[in-house]
């Protein structure tokens, strides 16, 4: 999944005021981030083909224990930062964990049960008819839920979360599509890039989030 993802971090903004938008984006592509640094780092691979990528090797990152691991540590972080404790755990534990939920529904039988073993994956990615319409209705209803929970601090300020929503709308068009530059490149490559749309999307929603307070009533 890709800007799917997104649709999550809105409705965990909304399920916990305290948490900044920025770091509810940042936590659901949190196993992401460390996949990215490991295909750099050449410990996690994966191969860009005609056929689409291949993510043949992720034993960490997104492995089932690596997962949970890596989403209990985020907890751990957040807990420290923001309360009350208990709640801001679970919030984000869950906010990074259901990244791999949400990858095990589109993936290829990638996504292992321990190490490199016994791999699942609903592959509904394959599909792209009933794939991409899920993806970015699930971002825009994230939105949704969100704005009903934050009200815009202006009128002119009201527009800016729309207009990121649709700027995540269009980049995975562009992304499923390929409508600009070359859709297969090196891998450490496309993991380079990836980290940067994830960093700068996690930056503007830090900037939308300015933008909004909690509804009172």
């Amino acid at each position: 999944m890709f800007m799917g993802h997104y649709g999550v971090s809105f409705a965990g903004k909304s399920a916990h005021k305290a948490l900044p938008l920025w770091f509810c984006f940042m936590a659901v592509q949190w196993l992401d981030f460390w996949w990215g640094g490991l295909v750099i780092a050449g410990v996690e691979k994966f191969r860009a083909g005609p056929d689409g990528l291949d993510f043949y090797y992720m034993p960490y990152s997104h492995s089932f224990p690596g997962a949970l691991a890596l989403s209990v540590l985020l907890g751990l972080i957040a807990a420290a930062f923001w309360g009350p404790r208990r709640r801001t755990f679970l919030i984000v534990a869950a906010l990074a964990f259901s990244h791999w939920l949400a990858d095990l529904v589109v993936h290829l039988p990638d996504l292992p049960l321990y190490g490199d073993s016994y791999k699942f994956g609903f592959a509904l990615w394959k599909y792209p008819t009933i794939s991409l319409p899920l993806e970015i209705g699930m971002l825009w209803a994230g939105a949704i839920v969100y704005a009903h929970f934050f009200k815009a601090r202006s009128t002119l300020r009201a527009a800016w979360l729309w207009a990121f929503v649709a700027l995540l709308t269009f980049e995975h068009l562009n992304v499923s599509f390929g409508w600009f530059g070359p859709i297969f490149a090196e891998p450490k490559a496309i993991a380079a890039l990836s980290l940067s749309i994830w960093l700068i999307a996690t930056a503007l929603a830090g900037l939308v989030g300015l933008t909004r307070n909690p509804r009172t009533t």
